[in-house]
């Protein structure tokens, strides 16, 4: 064993082999929600749209749309309601939309780890704090990039849990290098931007979080 960077015990080749092979036996069943973010939920395809936009809001990512027999139908996400809101629900909006994050006053506390911070401790932070990502920073505390949840999926891509022990930065440099698709960016806005350009950004680019910052980049 080892110790990295970040303080966090890297395990030995052996140790990590047993973890490995643990994971690649272990019953899909152990796995769902086992962040505790993310619960399994489901809404009526026949029901208001409203109160579906109410529980997205809440936090929850995604909800499955059921017929009356409980067959799930399709899935919407909050993406998929922030693309219907930028497309179709701006004049409704009107005035909501000029309003700046500061006046909205909807953001939250902001996780950070350091760019040196092994990513299995970053992850370990996100699952107990109940948040889905963490802003990944250097030593002045500027934003550098993100790392959330769905980026474990490299773990898949590299066959080993390994890679989870590489310094924050390294970790999502690799994930980042391995496709075009694999983005997930550090999106920022100031204080004084307006929601319109906040739907805007968060349509254009797919992401479920924005990062508030002043002039240095720092949250």
């Amino acid at each position: 064993s080892a110790i990295t960077a970040g303080g966090t015990k890297r395990p030995s080749e052996a140790e990590l082999e047993t973890l490995n092979k643990k994971l690649s036996t272990a019953p899909v069943s152990e796995l769902i929600n086992c962040s505790g973010t993310n619960p399994w939920e489901t809404y009526s395809i026949d029901a208001s749209l409203l109160p579906l936009v109410e529980k997205l809001a809440s936090g929850v990512r995604r909800v499955a749309l059921v017929d009356a027999a409980g067959h799930v139908q399709n899935v919407v996400t909050q993406s998929t309601v922030l693309k219907f809101i930028h497309a179709h629900a701006t004049a409704e909006l009107g005035p909501l939309l000029k309003q700046t994050a500061h006046e909205l006053n909807f953001t939250q506390g902001v996780l950070t780890v350091s760019e040196e911070t092994p990513a299995l401790e970053a992850f370990r932070q996100m699952a107990h704090s109940k948040l889905g990502s963490v802003a990944v920073v250097d030593e002045n505390g500027s934003v550098v990039t993100n790392l959330s949840l769905s980026d474990i999926k490299n773990v898949a891509y590299e066959g080993t849990l390994a890679c989870l022990y590489l310094p924050s930065i390294s970790y999502v440099s690799a994930l980042r290098q391995r496709s075009t698709r694999e983005m997930s960016p550090s999106i920022s806005v100031r204080e004084t931007t307006p929601l319109d350009t906040i739907i805007g950004k968060m349509d254009a680019t797919r992401v479920h979080r924005l990062f508030v910052v002043n002039e240095q980049n720092i949250p």
